[in-house]
């Protein structure tokens, strides 16, 4: 008999055995709307328009661990943990303004398996897009 140790076993080779963590996030997040910064080209020019958007997530500062982490010179600025659920999808250098606080998403992470996306975001003081 060959035993197989779990060290040697991907977390998503086998149906069941990544934890499925919508169910406990729906106790955690809260509705919330973000107006998102949308960038086109029209006439040769950069136009900025604003696009609400609504989903299920939560916004938290970093941990103190985190920033120290961070590279140096970026811990002075802001930085935010965004979780949403399934289905509301940003991408790095998207511009965000949520309750009257304009965000700049630096990183996306894709926990699709878990039943959720993290994004980083830091407090975007360049003043991006249009005035809300």
């Amino acid at each position: 008999m060959i035993f197989s140790q779990g060290k040697n076993t991907p977390l998503n080779a086998n149906s069941g055995t990544v934890p499925d963590m919508s169910g406990a996030l729906d106790n955690w997040m809260q509705p919330m709307t973000f107006t998102r910064i949308v960038k086109s080209i029209i006439n040769f020019q950069l136009v900025e328009a604003p696009v609400n958007a609504s989903f299920q997530g939560v916004i938290q500062p970093f941990s103190a661990k985190k920033l120290e982490i961070a590279m140096v010179g970026q811990t002075a600025w802001s930085w935010y943990t965004i979780h949403v659920q399934l289905g509301f999808e940003l991408q790095p250098d998207d511009v965000v303004n949520y309750l009257g606080v304009q965000y700049r998403v630096m990183e996306k992470s894709d926990f699709n398996i878990y039943g959720y996306t993290e994004y980083h975001a830091i407090q975007d003081y360049t003043g991006s897009g249009p005035n809300p």
